[in-house]
């Protein structure tokens, strides 16, 4: 990033974030998000790199759609 011009003032790194994340309450999220209850939901975090494996992710998911209709 310093090579890139970025100044280090302007850097900051957060670690992996785990320690940021808050509980919410499932049902109350899906209510507000228009998601039905009975619904397949895929969440992840990480980095939308090869390596992830994000491309097995939407192999499956195509795979799964005549399964799960919502």
């Amino acid at each position: 990033m310093l090579s890139k011009g970025v100044t280090p003032e302007n850097i900051v790194v957060i670690s992996h974030g785990q320690f940021l994340v808050q509980k919410h309450d499932k049902t109350k999220l899906r209510k507000k998000m228009g998601i039905d209850k009975e619904a397949l939901v895929l969440g992840t975090h990480g980095f939308a790199s090869e390596y992830e494996g994000f491309d097995k992710v939407i192999d499956a998911i195509t795979k799964l759609q005549n399964e799960f209709k919502n």
